[in-house]
């Protein structure tokens, strides 16, 4: 009887040990995470003309954004010398001149999709795709008219371009600002290695309606302001430039017109031709 008896706790004791073995086994920590990039961006799948409804997103969680209170810069930026244009408020958008656009590239998203579409950017190459953000733009295959499939860094090395303007952003508001930002200067250093006699233009990310911003708790005009503020950092006004395209298209409140867009983010077509042709105008004269 005792023999059976120690046989049967020296059994429960060797279990135990097992058990506790297993567990530290499944529950031990996992090796260091390397960083890596958000898994998907938020992306617009439309260009809006002016019949379209608010567009689809992909469906993802964003990271909590982190809002600046200051944006730190290493030293002042020299003065801006850009010339901007004013329209008057009867004004009716034209289409720029043939070649306006010669010898630019321009980098973006669906907005940039928007002016190019409407014939808005004669004479430039557009490297361009809905949803494109800084987390791709370095690595995808964009076709590029007159050119083919190519990355950005095949682009640069093909032709030499005098101006690049950058539009980047809407897709990247759900993210950390922090993280986007280095992507963002990332994306400036290899356009500076890659082509360093271009001059960079950064173009600010367009306001949403009041409406969208009042109801979307990422896509607002608080972050916007937020992440366009976060991209002047990179601005010195001797290589890398700054337009805010906002006063053109903006309300009194400082929130993109509602007349202008049927879905609070994206410009119907005349107001695109319009940001065109101011674009068009700038170009010429800097």
């Amino acid at each position: 009887m005792n023999r059976k008896r120690s046989l049967t706790t020296v059994l429960i004791f060797i279990i135990l040990i097992a058990a506790v073995a297993l567990c530290f086994s499944s529950c031990g920590g996992s090796e260091d995470q390397k960083e890596s990039e958000p898994a998907s961006t938020l992306r617009f799948d439309s260009i809006d003309d002016g019949t379209s409804s608010v567009p689809d997103q992909t469906t993802a969680e964003p990271e909590t954004t982190q809002i600046p209170d200051t944006i730190e810069t290493e030293t002042e930026p020299v003065p801006d010398t850009t010339v901007i244009p004013e329209f008057p408020e009867d004004h009716v958008p034209t289409v720029p001149e043939d070649g306006a656009f010669n010898g630019c590239l321009f980098i973006g998203d669906s907005r940039t999709m928007g002016i190019d579409m409407y014939g808005a950017l004669p004479g430039a190459d557009v490297f361009a795709t809905i949803g494109m953000s800084v987390y791709h733009v370095m690595t995808d295959v964009v076709t590029v008219d007159g050119i083919g499939d190519v990355t950005l860094t095949q682009l640069l090395a093909s032709k030499e371009y005098s101006k690049i303007y950058i539009l980047l952003g809407i897709n990247e508001i759900g993210y950390d600002f922090d993280y986007t930002a280095r992507k963002f200067g990332e994306l400036l250093d290899l356009l500076k290695e890659n082509a360093p006699d271009s001059k960079i233009i950064i173009e600010a990310n367009l306001h949403v309606t009041a409406t969208r911003s009042a109801n979307d708790d990422t896509f607002t005009n608080y972050n916007i302001n937020a992440y366009n503020e976060k991209l002047r950092q990179f601005v010195d006004n001797v290589k890398v430039f700054y337009l805010d395209a906002n006063q053109l298209f903006d309300d009194e409140n400082g929130c993109l017109n509602e007349a202008y867009s049927s879905d609070g983010i994206h410009l119907q077509v005349e107001y695109y031709i319009m940001w065109g042709e101011w674009l068009a105008s700038i170009n010429a004269q800097n």
